[in-house]
């Protein structure tokens, strides 16, 4: 078997460590962008104040929509609060999914339909915005 050997460390890195205040390595310089502004501003030959935005803020994205087992899972929820243990709970919401019939998730599949249309109405009324806010930004180019 090969054992491995810690190096002791050396004098010279002993002093190191101590001269830095503890750390073996010297600090590193630390680059930001501010550094590299003067640069950027001679290649681009304009000051970062006369820059034009890129992209114009767009609305929030619409919120997703939900399944029919998501309205049921979260009426279930509100049921079965007595049982503190989740995954207990979840259990018993799951095996109460897979026994409704047809009849009994109706509801919960009508209100799903209702979301996955306002889901729809919501994508169509942004990508119109995002067409409408290209167009905008062409016509003006």
């Amino acid at each position: 078997a090969i054992l491995h050997r810690t190096a002791k460390p050396s004098a010279a890195s002993a002093r190191t460590k101590q001269q830095s205040g503890g750390s073996a390595r010297p600090p590193r310089a630390i680059t930001t962008h501010s550094t590299r502004r003067p640069l950027r501003e001679a290649l681009i030959g304009e000051a970062p104040s006369e820059r034009q935005p890129q992209q114009l803020k767009m609305s929030a994205p619409p919120v997703a929509a939900r399944s029919a087992y998501s309205y049921f899972t979260s009426d279930m929820h509100a049921r079965l609060a007595a049982i503190a243990d989740m995954p207990t709970r979840m259990k018993r919401i799951a095996s109460a999914w897979s026994a409704l019939d047809a009849a009994g998730r109706a509801p919960y599949e009508s209100k799903a339909a209702a979301d996955r249309k306002r889901f729809q109405d919501e994508s169509a009324a942004r990508d119109a915005e995002a067409l409408a806010a290209q167009e905008a930004r062409r016509a003006a180019a």
